[in-house]
């Protein structure tokens, strides 16, 4: 069984007019995940004993292994042994996409389940931004380890992690952010260059964007018999911002709820996004750049928004969808993500805009609210603001495994 998971930048729709090149837009991410199906299925068949770590540090480009059938020697290359503290099972490694004079490789780390691997579900993880690293969803949020030390990179094991009953696939996307590189000429300069090829060649695009091109393309792509086949279990988005058009006009109204906006404030901002106002500006609620952060693929994706969009959900009748928000997410608020949603033309969409909202209840404690209509379930987590794995590990995993 395959998931796809996206953190914090979610799009669940695609371009009507590029649909094709919406659907060409997740295949390095689909030739990621199916070369390492080819590379990390038989986990377990490599030695977990010590070996020397390598002396010079080059990338890893284990496409030229897989490609040649070298199986096994890609699997003992890619297994993460000099990561002081790394104690567990793990691989990483880069997978190459797009042209071959782009020089364009997705960076990757993989965590085996630790009960029961063969059969827990492998669950594929992009964080957004675009321009965040996935490797902050695997140290700083879900992941088996935390980095305590930036300088050495020692790491820790971290109590509550999803990777006890999932599979966990992080990677870097897209090409240009955290690990993953291209060259300089294969970047899109132009919204043309960006639409035209979406994500394979200029690495142009909101990390949500594909994630439910993703499934609609294992979902119907994947039944011939020249390629290994994938299961799609389900698509689900944490703190997805997924219509700027529908979103933005709610974020000064929860900033004034909240206290932080003055009516005053509140207006100027209404009064910017009227006027066409884009410039990010440095405050309080825009993160600095840095190692996990790529500042300029943000402020240069961020600025070519999607305008006319196709819905994918009805696609995805036969998995789950799952969208769920911190109530304490200042960046993409319940307010922002409802007003998204009951926008949304789907076949569950009037029964969404008319249903109630339920407790839930975890060990005793009221973890948050949820409403569930069709395939599709809506979860708002109590105490828990933009990344809700951080925030409430133990009640985000038991999210997971409902």
């Amino acid at each position: 069984m395959t998931a796809v998971t996206l953190q914090g930048g979610g799009v669940v729709t695609c371009p009507v007019s590029r649909l094709k090149a919406g659907l060409t837009l997740v295949s390095p991410v689909l030739w990621v995940s199916i070369s390492l199906l080819l590379l990390l299925l038989p986990v377990g068949s490599c030695d977990a004993g010590d070996a020397p770590c390598p002396a010079e540090e080059t990338a890893l480009l284990l496409s030229p292994l897989i490609a040649s059938g070298k199986i096994h020697l890609a699997q003992e290359k890619s297994r993460v042994r000099c990561l002081p503290g790394a104690d567990l099972e793990s691989y990483s490694g880069f997978i190459s996409v797009d042209k071959p004079e782009c020089g364009s490789n997705l960076f990757f780390w993989f965590f085996p389940a630790q009960e029961r691997p063969k059969d827990a579900p492998l669950l594929l993880w992009l964080n957004g931004g675009p321009g965040r690293s996935s490797m902050y969803g695997a140290m700083f949020e879900n992941g088996p380890y935390e980095l305590t030390n930036t300088v050495s990179l020692t790491v820790v094991r971290r109590n509550v992690t999803w990777v006890k009953y999932f599979s966990m696939l992080y990677v870097d996307n897209p090409v240009g952010a955290g690990y993953s590189h291209t060259l300089n000429n294969c970047y899109s300069t132009t919204l043309n260059e960006s639409t035209a090829n979406l994500y394979s060649e200029h690495c142009q695009s909101y990390a949500g964007k594909y994630v439910p091109t993703l499934g609609y393309y294992i979902h119907h792509r994947m039944d011939s018999d020249d390629k290994p086949r994938m299961r799609l279990k389900g698509i689900y988005i944490g703190s997805g911002y997924c219509d700027p058009l529908k979103m933005q006009p709610e974020m000064p109204e929860m900033l004034y709820s909240v206290g932080i906006y003055s009516d005053f404030d509140r207006r100027q901002h209404l009064k910017r996004i009227a006027d066409g106002w884009s410039k990010p500006n440095r405050n309080p609620f825009y993160p600095e750049d840095g190692l996990f952060w790529d500042i300029m693929i943000y402020y240069d994706t961020m600025g070519h928004p999607t305008e006319n969009t196709y819905n994918f959900y009805d696609y995805r009748l036969d998995g789950d969808v799952l969208h769920y928000t911190g109530n304490m997410d200042i960046i993409v608020n319940v307010r922002m993500t409802e007003a998204y949603l009951m926008a949304t033309p789907w076949s569950g969409q009037a029964d969404y805009n008319n249903s109630q909202r339920h407790p839930w209840w975890y060990n005793g404690r009221l973890a948050g609210f949820y409403t569930k209509v069709h395939n599709f379930t809506r979860v708002i987590i109590r105490n828990a603001g933009h990344d809700a794995p951080h925030d409430q590990p133990e009640w985000t995993l038991a999210m997971m495994q409902r």
